[in-house]
């Protein structure tokens, strides 16, 4: 995805809020707070309408750990 205000590829975690979203709270403080070569660089968070909240990262070419 296109970030418009930079013009630069980022990535996008959809998260749907559902009840106590402590734990993703402190996920995304922890990010934030995270500076490091070797952790993927948090750009923003937002909630959508629909109770969704968008967190935006630098994007990874080599695509998710998971896959590889």
């Amino acid at each position: 995805m296109r970030e418009r205000s930079s013009g630069e590829n980022v990535a996008v975690k959809l998260v749907p809020v559902e009840g106590d979203v402590s734990e993703l709270m402190r996920e995304i403080e922890f990010l934030k707070k995270c500076d490091s070569p070797f952790v993927t660089g948090y750009k923003h968070s937002y909630l959508s309408e629909d109770n969704t909240i968008w967190i935006v990262m630098e994007f990874c070419e080599g695509g998710s750990v998971l896959d590889l």
